[in-house]
C-alpha cells in the first residue's frame, strides 16, 4: 500500500488534517535520506512558500528543502489545539516508525474525531 495520497487511494485517507498528510507524504518522498531532518532548521522563505501551497492546494515545488518541509510540519503540529496522535496511539507510532505499512495501519486505526 502506498503512503502517498494517489488517485486510486483518494477514498482511503487517514483521519488527519490534509495539510499534515501532504507534509508527511512530502517528507516520505524527499526526506527519508536526509541527516538530522528535524534538527536542522529550514529556510524561512521556503516555509512561507509551503504554507501558501497548503492554503491554496498548489503542489510543493520540487526545489523546496526537506528541512523546510520538516520545519513546516513541526510548526503545523505545534499550532493544533489538541494532539494529532491520540495519547493511546503514541507508543504504537513509536514502535512502528520504521515500517511505512505499519504506520499506515496505525493511522487508519485512529479515531476520526
Amino acid at each position: 500500500t502506498s503512503m502517498s495520497p494517489g488517485r486510486e487511494e483518494a477514498a482511503v485517507v487517514p483521519p488527519i488534517p490534509m495539510e499534515l498528510w501532504r507534509l508527511g507524504s512530502a517528507l516520505l518522498e524527499r526526506g527519508l535520506d536526509e541527516e538530522q531532518i528535524f534538527f536542522v532548521g529550514g529556510n524561512e522563505s521556503e516555509v512561507r512558500q509551503i504554507r501558501t501551497c497548503l492554503d491554496t492546494g498548489e503542489p510543493l515545488p520540487p526545489s523546496i528543502s526537506p528541512h523546510s518541509i520538516a520545519e513546516a510540519l513541526v510548526q503545523l503540529l505545534g499550532s493544533f489545539p489538541v494532539p494529532v496522535i491520540p495519547p493511546s496511539y503514541r507508543q504504537q507510532c513509536v514502535e512502528k516508525r520504521k515500517s511505512p505499512e505499519a504506520c499506515w495501519a496505525v493511522l487508519l486505526a485512529m479515531p476520526s474525531e
